[in-house]
């Protein structure tokens, strides 16, 4: 029952025309992004993203597997699978800690020396330590010349698919890592 005069109809038709231009302005001005079903859980994490017992397997790897899933949810393919290398470099520094080793930047040199460790477990008959170890560094000797060096050394670029599974890939090799090897505690200072 509510009853206008022409003015007043005139000005609220003018308020309500400056409103919906405001609205539209104010959305022009701020980027949306729309995800993929399952992208938000990546963003948000609040869960980690390939589980508790990779966090606390290799918690130096934390912000780089946070970091590789929400580039993953924000379609950063490549950022995704850069970080996802960088995570995986604490877990390969620990197997070769396991091994006796000192850490060394290449990869290359620490995967031959780690080799070179399981060889002679092999002859000091050490099967069940033998058989894991082989399989990890055989899984990272695959993604360093399958992925790493690509990705870090800017060779490559990822798409969606490849991410995706670069992604599922090493977090179920973490987790099958997060079986064998922890990270040991850091030291704080006093």
């Amino acid at each position: 029952g509510l009853q206008l005069a022409d003015a007043q109809l005139t000005e609220l038709i003018a308020s309500l025309e400056y409103l919906l231009k405001t609205f539209r302005d104010e959305l022009e001005a701020r980027p949306m992004f729309v995800m993929q079903p399952g992208s938000a859980l990546l963003l948000d994490q609040t869960d980690p993203p390939f589980g508790i017992a990779v966090l606390e397997a290799f918690p130096s790897s934390e912000v780089d597997v946070g970091e590789a899933a929400r580039c993953l949810a924000m379609r950063r393919h490549t950022a995704c699978v850069m970080h996802l290398m960088r995570a995986l470099e604490v877990p390969l520094h620990v197997l070769a800690q396991r091994c006796g080793l000192a850490p060394n930047a290449n990869w290359n040199t620490i995967l031959n020396q780690i080799e070179a460790q399981i060889r002679q477990r092999r002859e000091d008959r050490d099967h069940v330590a033998e058989q894991w170890m082989a399989e990890a560094a055989t899984q990272f000797r695959f993604i360093k010349n399958a992925w790493r060096n690509h990705a870090m050394h800017a060779r490559a670029g990822y798409g969606d698919a490849q991410a995706r599974e670069i992604y599922n890939s090493v977090g179920a090799f973490l987790r099958q890592l997060a079986n064998h090897l922890h990270e040991a505690p850091s030291v704080e200072p006093s």
